[in-house]
């Protein structure tokens, strides 16, 4: 019901379109795009005057624009990453294809009849290799309920739930519930009630949303070019972002607490409130005792 409202209302807002490129450089600003658009449009009119002037104006913004680029995300690289500034000034010069090669390019001669390498039979080829590890799995019948008499159930407050949806990042992608997160955190206070609610009755009943457990899987490269399916491809799952809110709260509340309980009391290393630096002290410590014994 959550899903339907929230899609119903998103439908009613006015659409924007945008055009993305996903080649085009870091550099390039709004303006240097209006006069690029500009000089193009004489071009078609057949107005020479017009366009070279325009021309010349665009080689002029290009450059700057550059030189500011440089100036601010580039030049400071060169003294602390030697790499990082390498990598830009490729794409500053032209050196360097801006453009990505896709997944399905990429795994074009994986399939078993090269002359049926359709996206469908490749994707199917993928698919099939992402579930092989779950052959011998069985899923739990929709009636099982894991409840605990003797534990009290766990709920989440208005305030807690207010807090992880402010902390939301807004830039990240949408899953297949269609909700985004830039909406969850604009409008926290008026999710937090209805979102508390949906979480303390998924824990109550010890059952989540079915739309929480779907996920877009996307396969990403290992290596190029993919040799082997299942060696080479990785599947990286999208979510949906309130699954992903009721996952913190499981790992805070349920999981981490029994790592640490089950871990080493002498293990410096990835645990809550350690860091390097603290495993450096202990460890220089424990070597001057041992000396001095």
């Amino acid at each position: 019901m959550l899903e339907k409202i929230v899609g119903t209302g998103m439908n009613t807002l006015p659409m924007k379109s945008k055009s993305i490129i996903t080649n085009e450089p870091p550099w390039l600003n709004k303006n240097l795009k209006k006069m690029i658009l500009a000089r193009q449009e004489a071009l078609s009119r057949g107005d020479t005057t017009t366009f070279r002037s325009l021309r010349n104006r665009v080689n002029r913004e290009r450059l700057s624009c550059r030189s500011k680029y440089y100036d601010s995300r580039v030049k400071q690289l060169k003294e602390g990453d030697r790499s990082g500034w390498w990598k830009e000034i490729k794409k500053l010069s032209g050196m360097s294809a801006a453009t990505r090669d896709s997944t399905l390019s990429i795994v074009q001669h994986i399939a078993c009849n090269p002359d049926e390498s359709t996206p469908t039979n490749i994707a199917n080829v993928i698919n099939n290799a992402f579930l092989s590890s779950m052959s011998d799995f069985s899923s739990l019948s929709p009636s099982v309920r894991l409840t605990s008499d003797n534990e009290p159930t766990f709920t989440v407050t208005e305030q807690s739930v207010f807090q992880k949806l402010l902390a939301l990042n807004p830039s990240k992608a949408v899953g297949l519930d269609g909700i985004p997160g830039w909406l969850l955190k604009e409008n926290a206070d008026i999710f937090a009630g209805p979102v508390m609610s949906v979480i303390n009755c998924s824990f109550l009943e010890s059952c989540l949303p079915i739309s929480w457990k779907e996920a877009d899987i996307v396969p990403v490269p290992k290596q190029k070019p993919v040799n082997d399916v299942n060696k080479d491809l990785r599947p990286i799952s999208l979510t949906p972002v309130l699954s992903k809110v009721t996952e913190e709260y499981v790992v805070e509340c349920f999981l981490k607490p029994a790592v640490v309980k089950k871990a080493d009391p002498h293990q410096f290393g990835t645990l809550p409130g350690l860091n390097t630096t603290y495993t450096t002290i202990n460890g220089t410590a424990i070597q001057m005792v041992i000396v001095q014994q």
